[in-house]
């Protein structure tokens, strides 16, 4: 890339494999300050493929992205020589609802496989953030979750295989098509949640759900954060069986839909069924619960409790968020500390996330500019703060800031065994180079 014949040679044999309608300059799609210099969009796996072979052969950083939702995580790359936008790659690839199955390419959007499912009465619990946007490449590649992890688990609990490129061009499969095919399963574990490191996911296998018949939704209104954890308690102790359990913080309710309200703490329990079921959950609940919704209202509660953190950055341009995993038992002591440690450097905090955990937490700006230090100060101190076994990932903060925080927290013990792995997939270290930690 030093020469303008080494540009053209570049150009030639990128427009060879997806078409020159297919690339673009990248001037309109600059992540966290570094802009690509080119953006293509190939048509299947096959175009992928040849385009990794380029970048292996002319070292140039590829980095694949789906809706652009979660390029904020982690550190600037180096450079971006060549963005993969996968939105053309977006077709339904098989689905099976008798045998509860789906399979699609990594540019579908969440709310399209939604549109597919609906009709017979099934669901896939991808929920995360921005649903309209967020491709399943992109949900895998990131590992992002939403109110429904706390009774589906996150996207590595169901889905049974993916399909992949390599930086070298190799294309490959982990899992399989079907629930009990489960041949490369620690492969593809790997790749959900690698952010795009280890190879370009471009296509996935998933177990869908029924849907239950009717949902409805019990708020639940306290004083403070340890009445919450108390009340969350009673729940997870009892017979109901919430398909999700969220704990919203005083200041997060202006994020959410105007269900949540009173400057209190809350607990959002959703739960599905028949009316016997649901009466079941009136009984046991009682007289905590102060709001009940059901229908349109319903889902947009849930709507914007899963876009809570969408919510906190479109709001506030300095806000930084943290997403915080902590055992059960350390929810209501964290989310405490957070807040005294918030309050001591003059930030504010909302926090809204599974009552069970994990929590995303939003450090807000009292004052407009507010001391860069405030930031690395609080993130160091609630680290300080938690468990052995938790973790704190700054997800979001001014790209300035990333050169004085440690985003992704300590260093993991394993990190010679992740090094491995980057090795044998990526040796050139083509693929999001500079972004995580290796």
């Amino acid at each position: 890339m030093n020469s303008t014949k080494t540009i053209t040679a570049l150009e030639r044999a990128l427009n060879a494999i997806v078409g020159p309608e297919h690339v673009r300059e990248g001037r309109d799609y600059s992540i966290d300050g570094v802009t690509p210099a080119w953006v293509l969009w190939p048509g299947n796996e096959e175009q992928v493929a040849a385009v990794l072979r380029v970048c292996s052969v002319n070292d140039l950083v590829a980095v694949p992205c789906g809706g652009m939702t979660k390029q904020s995580v982690g550190l600037p790359c180096d450079r971006i020589d060549v963005l993969l936008d996968m939105g053309r790659m977006d077709r339904i690839i098989r689905y099976d609802p008798g045998d509860l199955t789906i399979g699609v390419e990594a540019g579908v959007r969440v709310s399209e496989v939604e549109a597919v499912l609906a009709p017979h009465r099934q669901m896939l619990p991808l929920d995360g953030p921005q649903s309209d946007r967020s491709t399943v490449g992109g949900i895998l590649a990131t590992a992002t979750h939403g109110p429904l992890k706390h009774s589906f688990g996150g996207p590595r609990d169901f889905c049974v295989g993916v399909r992949f490129v390599t930086a070298d061009g190799t294309v490959a499969k982990a899992g399989g098509q079907v629930v009990k095919n489960v041949a490369g399963y620690d492969l593809m574990k790997l790749l959900v949640g690698s952010y795009g490191t280890l190879a370009v996911i471009t296509s996935a296998n998933f177990k869908v759900f029924p849907s239950p018949k009717q949902f409805r939704t019990f708020v639940a209104a306290f004083g403070t954060v340890q009445e919450s954890i108390r009340f969350r308690d009673v729940v997870l102790r009892s017979p109901l069986t919430p398909l999700a359990l969220e704990i919203v913080s005083p200041l997060a309710e202006g994020y959410l839909s105007a269900m949540i309200h009173g400057g209190c703490w809350h607990v959002v329990l959703r739960a599905g069924g028949s009316d016997a079921v649901l009466g079941r959950y009136r009984t046991e609940l009682g007289g905590a619960v102060t709001t009940e919704l059901g229908g349109e209202e319903e889902r947009r509660l849930w709507r914007s409790l899963a876009d809570f953190p969408t919510s906190i950055v479109a709001t506030h341009s300095t806000a930084m968020l943290l997403e915080v995993s902590t055992p059960m038992s350390e929810v209501a002591p964290i989310l405490g500390a957070a807040e005294t440690i918030a309050s001591e450097h003059g930030l504010f905090m909302a926090a809204a996330g599974r009552a069970a955990g994990p929590v995303s937490i939003g450090f807000l700006p009292i004052k407009e500019q507010p001391k860069p230090t405030a930031y690395s100060a609080v993130v160091k101190e609630i680290r300080r703060v938690l468990p052995k076994e938790g973790a704190a990932v700054v997800t979001r903060c001014p790209v300035a800031l990333k050169g004085m925080i440690n985003v992704w927290g300590e260093t993991p013990t394993d990190m010679e065994a992740m090094r491995t792995v980057k090795r044998a997939l990526d040796p050139g270290r083509i693929l999001n180079r500079g972004r995580f930690l290796l």
